[in-house]
């Protein structure tokens, strides 16, 4: 049965604004409900004693939150009134109604609670999918991420059995954004010129995974670049970006790309394991962390530094070759439709829902390159053959995002098209590196 949380009732005991920390006790909090699949709405109290409760956060616009939901749902449905599994959202109902249905699910067994500021305020956090695990009696045994949550893990925590799960943590004991590479001879370092260091993951120092590429605040002359806690899929990628995508890449999901093709023995070390009980024992082995300090601003020559680290410390060799493969090529049709009747205007792209809009701006600086960033995960890498080098401008009526077929379709409106053809493109290739 579908609840749907809709108001929160405190006690007084409830006066703190510290956020909870495994080993706390979450203050008594009780919730009216209202049944939605009934066709009259009925009360009841909830109250999170007596079971296991699992908090779900997440957001509408977090994919792989939604991506959950159904496993959730599912996971629910099997343990019944043994153990809660509460999804906690800042969103609206009416943002998540219209979320799920674009997608196509709606919970069944799970609890909602809607626009919460509540437990958000209990548990802060960055990223989402986060999970909060209580037992019976409202004590903080876990906070971890979302991958966490499987059969085999929940039936363990009904059980009262002990689990070594990932913690995620709130509040990061490293300066992330700045330097740490020296941190016991921090006297030193307005003397250094410039080093680059390997770590293994530092899960326990902090859960933030961000990757930085920017000038020292303190020293503006050098450049700083810095990751933690990423799979060695991504690592390559962000040091081959140029020449395999004509820009860096910043953020960056950890899918298989095209034109990355893994040519090695064993590539269980490239890619977090599917399963949610083998993540936590991988990370341990497999995640890298990584910062470089450089004299100048030269992003090109920081991140090839980070190349030649990558061979020195791992036993794989990674090449740029031109190999033949399907791709995605872009052309113009007889008729030209786009032209710069904005010129008078400085460049700029607005991206919508719904449309892709470009003022007096190159096609490969606007919609070559996220045709390209779009597309990223696609089957295909994107091939520029318009020849046109001049500024445009136009309006499409999809993003670069969407699908080959809908591309195909709106793309003829501003003279362009798109089909699928074999042309030799960059390759990254990474194989076994051998004496």
């Amino acid at each position: 049965m579908l609840y749907i949380i809709g108001m929160l009732l405190m006690s007084n005991l409830f006066a703190q604004t510290d956020s909870l920390q495994i080993g706390d006790v979450l203050p008594k909090i009780k919730i009216i409900g209202f049944r939605t699949m009934e066709s009259h709405s009925t009360t009841e109290v909830f109250s999170f004693e007596g079971r296991p409760t699992i908090l779900d956060f997440w957001s509408v616009w977090c994919a792989s939150c939604i991506k959950a939901l159904p496993g959730l749902d599912s996971l629910q449905q099997v343990f019944g009134d043994s153990i809660q599994i509460i999804s906690v959202t800042r969103n609206t109902k009416e943002e998540v109604q219209k979320t799920l249905q674009r997608f196509g699910f709606w919970p069944r067994h799970l609890r909602i609670i809607y626009q919460d500021s509540t437990f958000n305020q209990l548990f802060p956090h960055v990223s989402e999918p986060f999970h909060v695990w209580l037992d019976k009696n409202s004590v903080v045994r876990h906070i971890t991420g979302g991958y966490n949550a499987t059969f085999e893990h929940m039936l363990s925590f009904l059980r009262g059995e002990s689990l070594h799960l990932s913690e995620t943590r709130n509040n990061d004991t490293l300066g992330i954004g700045s330097p740490v590479g020296f941190p016991v001879q921090a006297a030193l370092y307005p003397y250094v010129q410039s080093y680059s260091l390997f770590f293994k993951g530092m899960d326990e120092q902090t859960s933030k995974n961000g990757f930085f590429l920017k000038p020292l605040s303190d020293d503006s002359s050098k450049l700083l670049l810095q990751f933690f806690n990423q799979p060695l899929y991504k690592i390559y990628a962000i040091a081959y970006s140029n020449e395999l995508f004509g820009f860096d890449l910043r953020f960056l999901q950890l899918l298989p790309i095209a034109q990355i093709q893994l040519t090695t023995r064993d590539s269980s070390r490239f890619f977090l394991p599917k399963d949610g009980n083998l993540r936590d024992a991988w990370k341990k082995r497999f995640l890298v962390s990584y910062e470089a300090v450089q004299r100048g601003l030269s992003t090109k020559k920081i991140l090839q530094r980070l190349r030649s680290d990558l061979e020195q410390e791992f036993p794989y060799k990674a090449t740029i070759e031109k190999r033949k493969m399907k791709a995605l090529v872009l052309r113009t049709k007889p008729g030209k439709v786009m032209d710069n009747f904005y010129a008078c205007l400085p460049p700029k792209v607005i991206v919508t829902d719904n449309s892709y809009i470009v003022r007096n701006t190159t096609l490969q600086a606007s919609l070559v390159q996220d045709l390209r960033r779009g597309q990223l995960y696609g089957k295909y890498p994107i091939v520029d053959e318009t020849g046109v080098d001049e500024r445009v401008s136009f309006q499409l009526s999809c993003t670069p995002d969407a699908s080959i077929e809908i591309l195909q379709y709106c793309l003829p409106s501003i003279g362009l098209e798109l089909s699928i053809e074999e042309r030799f493109v960059n390759v990254l290739v990474i194989q076994d590196f051998s004496l």
